[in-house]
């Protein structure tokens, strides 16, 4: 009896600290307004914590396990206000982290020195200048991790800040250069909500950013082309040219700003021209009156800028022309105008160069990185200017050893395209820069030995040819194609197979470098290898898997492919995928839960279908194009 009373008292005491218990419904001799006078002194309208976690006087409390904490204390929740005064030495050393951290982070030559500097005061409070100063070192010192907890700790303080940064634009810049897209895409909520407050130089910086990781915001992008239209007359070339190459990179086609900053850059290129061609005496000399001066008028002689006048702009890079075509080629903007500039003055040198080899006069010879960009420019754009690029290959056939071999078989590949070969005039040509390449073929890098591969393929005769690819081959093989570089491994294994000319040893290397790389595989890659690997394998042992194949064949990439093809299917069109999953099927076949998989996806019925899965394919194919559709 004893027990369940002071059991009821002590939950009748906790329910009503808490408010949510009356006693009026229990004991009727009390008044509406009046409380017991068993529980005068326990009336209060505080939180109370219920100490135990099971009821006092139930059950054994042998074993009861105390799991109540206290809470905190006013004097935890307090901060410590001392009520003293520090002396100068004690208050120094307190603050010296706002002059020391910056010490220690311009000093350091790596990211680990970097990261240890920041750990070094953590418990600090940091100015906002501080994550400016240490992003940008990072920048400096470049090879970041940025899955390293210590870059994180900067990066989560970064990011909860975001709104107090006066230029966010250059953080989003430092972000994007150390590629921590998961950052930027957190930072462009603060940047839309203040993308009117935004200079055109600051805009530029925020699309560099987003151009470095390639991220795709359609909002902060529509937001940003907006604002920029507006004010267009303040910005800097460069910016011009950032703006234009980050939506080409973010592949966000905004037609209409690329028309704009096209006009912008036309019009001072025309003022250039205004300045440069105005004559002393064209002039008009200083009268007494100022109505006279300005009623007559100045004769200017208009004509077409040149390619220095074009290309210097200002103080600005000396190439920037070229960069703002190659923004308008990733954006796939055809500027007729101002590729017809490019054009006219780039003929211009390259016939000066020419002609001054007859008359025995010193030319400056053009930059060839430079022809280079330009024929990549117009054969991007499949803008086929047939007398720009005859010029050009006539200036590098007659000066072969101006030109850098890598330049020399990538303006090749791209003119060997669109030049007749059947011409004797041009064929001669082709087969002079031929003769320079294979001089140095030894020393070109993975990229550009695809290049020569693919000009060798396609202009010389077939004996040759066949040859050369094996020179290629072997190079391959003795080489080892280190990997530095992100190169088109599958373009030079199907040029190497179209003459059998690929071993085995070459085969597995490139296919270790296709591995690498298969994440940016476009479908185009994923379609020119599988084609490739049904040309490499022998096919009377199609489907045979217990059998051994004389080919060459690597199953664990038929698999890897066909998994990615699988996930990545919406980038196909329908005959394409079709045709790429036939091509694996031939190749493998992959794993059978993959291949019905991967053939659940096709949307054509008819045409080649692997054995055994022609009804279930059939039905799966009708099925998604109805989900298509729909």
């Amino acid at each position: 009896m004893l027990a369940q009373s002071f059991d009821k008292w002590m939950l009748a005491k906790f329910l009503i600290r808490r408010n949510h218990y009356t006693l009026q419904t229990h004991s009727p001799s009390c008044s509406q307004n009046q409380t017991p006078n068993c529980f005068q002194g326990l009336v209060s309208r505080g939180f109370a914590h219920y100490r135990f976690h099971k009821r006092v006087g139930k059950g054994n409390w042998n074993r009861y396990i105390e799991r109540y904490t206290k809470p905190r204390g006013i004097e935890n929740t307090q901060p410590i206000i001392f009520n003293y005064k520090a002396s100068f030495k004690t208050a120094k050393n307190s603050a010296a982290y706002l002059w020391e951290l910056p010490k220690r982070i311009a000093a350091s030559t790596t990211a680990n020195e970097i990261f240890s500097a920041w750990v070094l005061y953590r418990h600090k409070k940091k100015k906002l200048y501080h994550y400016i100063l240490a992003l940008r070192r990072l920048c400096d010192v470049k090879n970041v991790d940025i899955s390293d907890w210590r870059f994180q700790l900067i990066a989560k303080k970064v990011i909860k800040k975001s709104r107090y940064f006066i230029d966010l634009p250059s953080v989003c810049y430092y972000l994007g250069k150390l590629k921590a897209a998961s950052l930027i895409d957190k930072l462009s909520v603060a940047l839309s909500e203040k993308i009117e407050l935004y200079s055109a130089n600051q805009l530029a910086k925020i699309a560099r950013g987003f151009g470095y990781v390639v991220l795709h915001d359609k909002h902060l992008f529509s937001l940003l082309a907006k604002r920029f239209q507006a004010i267009i007359a303040t910005a800097s070339n460069e910016s011009l040219i950032d703006v234009a190459r980050a939506f080409g990179k973010c592949m966000v086609y905004n037609y209409k700003l690329l028309m704009t900053i096209s006009l912008s850059m036309q019009n001072r290129i025309h003022n250039i021209s205004l300045v440069e061609h105005v004559e002393p005496d064209q002039v008009a000399t200083g009268a007494k009156h100022c109505m006279l001066n300005l009623s007559t008028t100045p004769a200017v002689v208009m004509d077409a800028p040149t390619l220095t006048q074009m290309v210097k702009l200002g103080t600005l890079n000396p190439i920037i022309i070229m960069f703002l075509a190659e923004g308008f080629a990733l954006c796939k903007y055809q500027d007729l105008v101002i590729l017809d500039w490019i054009s006219q003055k780039l003929q211009g040198r390259l016939l000066k160069s020419l002609n001054s080899k007859e008359d025995n006069v010193n030319y400056e010879i053009p930059n060839p990185h430079l022809t280079t960009t330009v024929v990549g420019i117009f054969c991007k754009l499949k803008v086929n200017d047939v007398v720009l690029f005859e010029t050009i290959l006539d200036h590098v056939s007659t000066y072969p050893f101006d030109y850098p071999p890598k330049c020399i078989a990538e303006i090749c590949k791209q003119l060997c395209v669109v030049l007749p070969k059947q011409i004797p005039s041009i064929s001669e040509k082709f087969r002079i820069c031929w003769n320079h390449i294979c001089e140095h073929l030894h020393l070109l890098p993975p990229h550009e030995l695809v290049n020569a591969a693919v000009f060798a393929y396609k202009t010389l005769p077939v004996n040759v040819k066949t040859k050369v690819l094996d020179d290629v081959c072997g190079l391959i093989c003795n080489n080892g194609l280190e990997f530095h570089k992100a190169y088109d491994a599958p373009k030079l294994m199907e040029t190497l197979s179209m003459h059998h000319n690929i071993n085995d040893q070459a085969f597995q290397i490139l296919t270790r470098d296709i591995y690498k790389v298969v994440r940016d595989f476009e479908p185009c890659d994923f379609a020119r290898t599988a084609r490739v690997l049904v040309r490499l394998i022998n096919t009377t042992a199609m489907y045979q898997r217990k059998l051994k194949r004389k080919g060459i064949v690597n199953i664990k990439m038929v698999n890897m492919l066909s998994k990615y093809v699988i996930e990545r299917c919406e980038e196909f069109d329908r005959y394409s995928y079709h045709c790429t999953a036939r091509d694996l099927t031939l190749a493998g076949p992959p794993q059978d839960s993959i291949l019905k998989h991967m053939w659940a996806y096709n949307r054509i019925p008819r045409g080649f279908q692997p054995p055994n899965f022609k009804n279930k394919v059939q039905t799966n194919s009708s099925v998604t194009d109805d989900q298509n559709s729909h």
